[in-house]
């Protein structure tokens, strides 16, 4: 009788344990959603720069961003831009969605 008890129990927490994940991760994906949904209304888009891994939210309207030389000043642009010239600063950010 105890050995089911026990086989009892575990299968309880075993279940409350599944329900708890889930509903973790249902609440972090709603997170993210009113997280991209709130950047959306203030009119904001966030990049990444591929080499630095670093994260920036600029203001959207552009199909591609830029970043400039050494520092963290943002260019938007409706069409690419050539990294063949020379003396171009230039780096390409990656749009996250």
């Amino acid at each position: 009788m105890a050995q089911v008890a026990k086989i009892g129990r575990q299968s309880q927490q075993d279940t409350m344990d599944i329900i708890n994940r889930n509903y973790q991760e249902r609440a972090k994906s709603q997170d993210r959603q009113f997280e991209n949904w709130n950047r959306s209304f203030r009119g904001q888009v966030l990049i990444q720069d591929p080499a630095t891994g670093e994260k920036y939210e600029v203001p959207s309207g552009s199909r591609y961003y830029y970043g400039t030389g050494s520092g963290n000043e943002i260019i938007g642009s409706d069409t690419t831009i050539s990294q063949s010239q020379p003396g171009y600063w230039l780096r390409e950010m990656r749009i996250i969605r």
